[in-house]
């Protein structure tokens, strides 16, 4: 017996896993104690016959809350009522009643949606009720932050029974697919990624909040939007107050207090809202480079918290004053926890924006698919082998889904900001807009403005944007590579390139080399178009995927290669793929796996240069001559590159064009020094 006295919340907590347990089918009563102390050993010290002790009742006295007496009196009425309900006319009559109460309630709930569908009709408004929130106080929010940490610890434990209870291959593909998360994520192109998408957003939203000080004077904008919003718009005191709250909260201390807490794994924003639900008990060396992400983010998360909340703040403010309120009042109304707790939640969501974090409906559909063939004929006790691997098999392709899609997003806002206003307006049918509505309505026109001034940027200059990724185009020589960028004559890597803001200079780009391929006029807009609509489409994951996917299933060369490339980036972290390739002797020639094992070795140094090189034969005289061109000196003079290059142009002698013939003697010169 151990020397611990369990309290009677550790009591309630070891019922509860006993009784999930038998719901689970656990049926041995040696195996659900076994299961429990697996759980709890590291927190309570106590052995397995206390654990069967506390789960079976024995030893424990029962506390009757009543004396003898009275509880013999109650057992007596209970008989009596008992057979009371036996008699015909009482059992009629209280089945009855209970009829007719459901009735009642039914018929209530009917005639409201009656009700209901009449006032849409006679009003001509088919729009969805807006649902208000409930507001609390500080206190409140406080104590719900800390139940929301209890219920994550209790959630936990609960979720490691039920993972207990997977099957040997589901263990290790739920623990590989977090493997592959951590590795992805682990590289130094996505943290680059994020830093800069961090820091333009940071930039970005003053410029987009001044261009709102502009447009609030435009007539029409002014009377149908601007003068209903809260976030945007406002005096032009009111967003310098913003910015100059924005500033102060961007690396202060209360920030740096933030990080440190995402670095342990938790984060007092989110807990505030109840958003720290991560239930898996992933070890903590996988866990960090998640956490790290979340690091880089923060600064730019509270930089919009205090923006957002300093803004919305005001609009109450001035909502107050225009109600008639007295001085007093206002400050009191302000002061008002529920009216700091609605300010809070604003502000709060606001700062997911501002790290592409925000709930979307895209994302929201791909989870709920997710659960839906995960759980297909659980309730049932069907087994469900085909629904569990298809939702392994999406989750494997699409590991990272809510940024994606935000992304995507946000980019169609600074491209086509302007028709997304238009149909917000349109669909409020001439009515007033709604706080809300007016703020997304001008986020939308700001963006747009915004968008417009790079689009003209990526169009000028197509030439120093290489636009995204185009299936089965090879870039010249010279030309800047996919998703990369030449300003001022320094490449930008197309990690840091990956930005809403960015990609609409790419897509701009790309949109003006289609134009100009068509000859312009009708047909180059139609191209431009139809280009900058695919390339917004392709960065959508669950487009892209399932495109790689059917290409990879081509023939079992291809399905190998693809699996092959697939382990590789989910075991081997990038930047070690990234060292492999760029130690290959043969770097300008690109390796061409044969199969599952090539495909891994392409990605790890050493091995590397065990797959195949591409064949000579496949290239042309111009694919041979750029390959020349990408070889560095060391490079030239270990390889006979040269006498393939030479051996194709004197196949091709008597059709060279002169520009061919100026590259071929440049490489000639190059290849006697």
């Amino acid at each position: 017996m151990s020397t611990c006295k369990p309290t009677d919340d550790t009591k309630r907590d070891i019922r509860a896993m006993a009784r999930a347990l038998v719901k689970a089918g656990y049926l041995d009563h040696a195996e659900i104690v076994d299961k429990i102390d697996e759980v709890i050993h590291e927190h309570t010290p106590l052995d397995k016959s206390e654990i069967a002790d506390i789960v079976s009742g024995y030893g424990q006295e029962s506390k009757p809350t009543r004396n003898e007496l009275q509880q013999k009196l109650n057992a007596v009425k209970k008989t009596m009522r008992e057979e009371a309900k036996q008699r015909p006319d009482q059992a009629r009559a209280i089945a009855s009643k209970a009829e007719a109460s459901k009735n009642a309630t039914r018929q209530k709930a009917l005639q409201k949606q009656l009700d209901e569908y009449q006032r849409k009709i006679d009003t001509d408004d088919f729009s969805k009720p807006v649902r208000t929130p409930v507001m609390y106080d500080e206190k409140t929010m406080q104590l719900q932050a800390k139940v929301n940490k209890a219920k994550i610890d209790a959630m936990k434990a609960l979720r490691k029974i039920e993972r207990a209870n997977r099957g040997p291959f589901e263990k290790l593909w739920d623990r590989f697919l977090v493997v592959r998360r951590a590795v992805m994520l682990s590289g130094s192109p996505i943290l680059a990624k994020l830093s800069a998408a961090a820091s333009l957003r940071v930039g970005l939203t003053p410029i987009e909040g001044l261009i709102g000080q502009g447009l609030k004077h435009v007539p029409y904008l002014g009377s149908r939007v601007y003068a209903h919003t809260a976030y945007e718009g406002g005096s032009l005191r009111d967003y310098g107050a913003g910015e100059l709250e924005a500033i102060r909260h961007t690396l202060s201390s209360d920030v740096f207090r933030e990080m440190w807490s995402k670095l342990k794994g938790y984060s007092s924003l989110k807990a505030a809202f109840g958003k720290n639900m991560e239930l898996d008990n992933i070890p903590n060396v996988l866990e960090l480079p998640g956490r790290i992400h979340g690091v880089l983010k923060t600064p730019a998360e509270m930089n919009e918290y205090h923006r957002a909340l300093t803004k919305y703040g005001l609009a109450e403010r001035r909502q107050a004053v225009a109600a008639g309120m007295t001085p007093d009042q206002v400050e009191q109304h302000l002061s008002d926890p529920k009216t700091l707790a609605s300010v809070q939640l604003k502000a709060f969501l606001k700062s997911q924006e501002a790290v592409l974090m925000q709930d979307n409906r895209a994302n929201n559909l791909i989870n709920n698919t997710i659960n839906m063939m995960k759980h297909a004929g659980v309730a049932e006790g069907k087994p469900n082998y085909l629904g569990k691997t298809v939702a392994g098999a999406v989750e494997f392709e699409l590991p990272f889904k809510k940024v994606a899609t935000n992304i995507v997003s946000e980019t169609s806002s600074y491209l086509a900001g302007g028709i997304k206003a238009a149909m917000h307006i349109m669909a409020t049918k001439g009515k007033a807009l709604t706080a809300d509505e007016a703020d997304t309505v001008a986020r939308f026109l700001q963006k747009q403005t915004v968008g417009v001034a790079l689009a003209t940027v990526g169009w000028l200059f197509a030439d120093g944007f290489g636009g995204f990724y185009q299936e089965g185009k090879k870039k010249k020589p010279g030309d800047v590579g996919y998703g990369d960028a030449q300003i001022g004559g320094q490449r930008v890597s197309k990690q840091v390139m990956h930005t809403p803001a960015a990609s609409v200079l790419q897509v701009s780009a790309d949109a003006r080399r289609a134009y100009d391929a068509s000859g312009g006029g009708v047909s180059g807009v139609g191209s431009a178009a139809f280009t900058s609509t695919k390339d917004l489409l392709g960065e959508l994951p669950f487009i892209d995927a399932p495109k790689r996917l059917f290409n990879a299933l081509k023939d079992s060369q291809s399905a190998g290669v693809f699996l092959g490339q697939n382990v590789a980036d989910s075991v081997i972290p990038r930047d070690l793929q990234n060292y492999a390739k760029s130690g290959d002797p043969e770097q300008a020639m690109k390796r061409k796996p044969q199969g599952f094992t090539d495909a891994i070795k392409e990605a790890i140094p050493g091995l590397r240069e065990q797959v195949p090189l591409q064949s000579y034969k496949t290239l042309s005289l111009d694919q041979r001559m750029n390959a020349w061109d990408e070889m560095s000196p060391s490079q030239r003079a270990s390889s006979d590159f040269i006498k393939h290059v030479m051996a194709s142009a004197r196949h091709n002698e008597k059709h060279l064009t002169q520009a061919q013939q100026d590259h071929l003697a440049r490489i000639v010169q190059q290849a006697g020094q």
